[in-house]
């Protein structure tokens, strides 16, 4: 069974010929109600959850929390995590663009937001029971992250909100852009100082990098302006001949973590160190945490 980001659904079958048919094609409007004129005996329905076919009694999704109702879109009993305005309200009335959380979420608003009445930015996962809100410098103060699994707390992005963060003047910038800054900004071996805190090169300060914002988007992905700032770091450290010992040990001494400055042990800067250093020297995806992870961090951290 393949689902696919809109919620239609084909399933493949295969029998002893060398032939693959669909046995089951299910489309959905956005709120759930599947689309007529389907093949449509698979018993899981909308959003992979448990679903009753519109002649039986109900038509109803069985979701893990409570029944939910794709005909009218609204939940048939209250919501126990109290999410959105309304009770029974499903995605907060707009599939599109939200989801429902599970109640072990943070929700992330702007700084100009502090009574939280406005558009949630984006929802991290933290696993912690009930729904908590926060500034988006409520969040960077206390550490949290989503970009390195294995660091301090690390919580999966669930939902972004790009409208709203555009709205709210989020830079966009891509990959290109930061190699080009590295290159521009570090033309010798001895410009290396310029990655000091604000100076020329520290990407996260001057007005052609995050100029001071905390969140920014590469490649249409969102990351804190801080880890972002070790790339151009990592990539230049690379092109001039580092070895990834020497490249950990400057990172250690240069690079400036969250909560505290200067700490030796930031998960978050040393991955994007390495993520920087690794985009110039094999060409890697700056997006993807590093794959062989022990090896290169042992490499960068460890052998010195």
């Amino acid at each position: 069974m393949k689902e696919n980001g809109s919620g239609s659904k084909i399933t493949i079958t295969s029998s002893s010929q060398p032939t693959i048919a669909a046995s089951d094609v299910a489309d959905y409007y956005p709120f759930g109600l599947r689309m007529r004129g389907n093949l449509n005996s698979y018993r899981f329905g909308y959003q992979g959850e448990f679903a009753e076919d519109e002649t039986e009694e109900t038509g109803w999704n069985s979701f893990e929390a409570r029944m939910y109702d794709p005909v009218i879109g609204r939940w048939l009993s209250v919501d126990p995590a109290n999410y959105k305005g309304s009770p029974y309200i499903a995605m907060g009335n707009n599939p599109i663009i939200n989801i429902d959380v599970e109640g072990d979420t943070i929700e992330v608003y702007s700084n100009s937001d502090p009574n939280f009445n406005g558009d949630v930015l984006f929802i991290l996962d933290d696993g912690i029971d009930g729904i908590r809100k926060k500034t988006t410098q409520q969040l960077y103060d206390e550490g949290w992250q989503w970009t390195t699994p294995d660091g301090k707390n690390y919580a999966n992005l669930l939902h972004i909100n790009k409208m709203a963060l555009g709205d709210k003047g989020t830079k966009f910038f891509t990959v290109f852009d930061l190699i080009v800054f590295s290159h521009e900004k570090v033309k010798e071996a001895k410009d290396l100082i310029n990655h000091a805190k604000f100076l020329s090169a520290d990407w996260k300060a001057v007005s052609d990098g995050a100029d001071g914002d905390l969140l920014v988007f590469i490649d249409k992905q969102l990351y804190w302006a801080d880890a972002i700032g070790n790339i151009p770091f990592g990539f230049n450290l690379s092109r001039f001949g580092y070895e990834p010992g020497h490249t950990g040990k400057l990172g250690d001494l240069f690079s400036e973590g969250y909560p505290n400055p200067f700490t030796s042990d930031n998960a978050v800067d040393k991955d994007f160190i390495m993520r920087g250093y690794l985009l110039n020297h094999s060409g890697r995806n700056m997006h993807r945490s590093v794959r062989d992870r022990n090896y290169w961090y042992n490499k960068f951290y460890s052998e010195k």
